[in-house]
């Protein structure tokens, strides 16, 4: 797992990914806490996942900005395999670590998500 600081983000997402986690960082930014991009090792831009690190002042917070298109070029399956291992990853990392998830799901359905990441 690496970290990329705020000032040298640069994302090779599309653009509902990249709006989404603009928003993110313009809100968090109004509060001065320190924001960092997670890669996990296997990430594929293919599948727009992105995690943030944001360091509150007791403790930290990953926000994930997920895109599902209504019409993947890629099996769904690997998606959710993708966000479960991303997930799994996260917790190891730090137990005591908010988990935030959001983005458009299009046709993914909550069920699945929540089935990955527990």
């Amino acid at each position: 797992m690496t970290q990329t600081s705020s000032e040298s983000m640069d994302f090779a997402y599309s653009v509902p990914i990249v709006s989404a986690a603009a928003e993110v960082l313009r809100f968090l930014s109004n509060y001065d806490f320190p924001v960092s991009e997670v890669t996990i090792g296997g990430d594929d831009r293919l599948l727009e996942l992105l995690w943030v690190k944001v360091e509150l002042p007791s403790r930290t917070m990953y926000v994930g900005a997920l895109y599902h298109p209504p019409h993947p070029i890629y099996a769904t399956s690997l998606l959710t395999a993708r966000l479960e291992h991303t997930v799994e990853v996260l917790v190891q990392s730090d137990q005591e670590a908010l988990l935030v998830l959001g983005g458009d799901l299009n046709g993914l359905g909550d069920s699945k998500v929540v089935e990955a990441t527990g």
